[in-house]
C-alpha cells in the first residue's frame, strides 16, 4: 500500500509540474506574440514615414492585449496620421 501511495503522490507531482510548465510556457509564447505585434505596429508606421512619440511607442510596447494590437496593426497600414491608430 505504501509503495501505492509514493506512485500516486509522484504522479501528481509529475503533472504539477508538467501543468506548471505549460502555464509558464504559454505564458511565454502569449508575451513574444504581443510583443511581435507590437514591433510590427510601430514598424508599418516607421516604414510609411510617420512619426511615433516616445508616449504612443510605451503605450504599444505596454499592451498585452492581441485584438487590441491586430487593430492597431490594421489601422497603421492606412492611416494618414498615428493619431488615426492610437484614437
Amino acid at each position: 500500500m505504501a509503495a501505492e501511495a509514493h506512485t500516486y503522490i509522484s504522479d501528481m507531482r509529475a503533472k504539477g509540474r508538467a501543468e506548471a510548465y505549460a502555464e509558464s510556457y504559454a505564458e511565454a509564447y502569449a508575451e513574444s506574440f504581443a510583443e511581435a505585434y507590437g514591433d510590427a505596429v510601430l514598424l508599418v508606421l516607421k516604414k510609411r514615414g510617420l512619426t511615433v512619440t516616445d508616449a504612443e511607442r510605451q503605450r504599444v510596447a505596454g499592451c498585452v492585449d492581441i485584438d487590441q494590437l491586430e487593430k492597431w496593426l490594421d489601422l497603421a497600414v492606412t492611416a494618414v496620421r498615428v493619431e488615426e491608430v492610437f484614437a
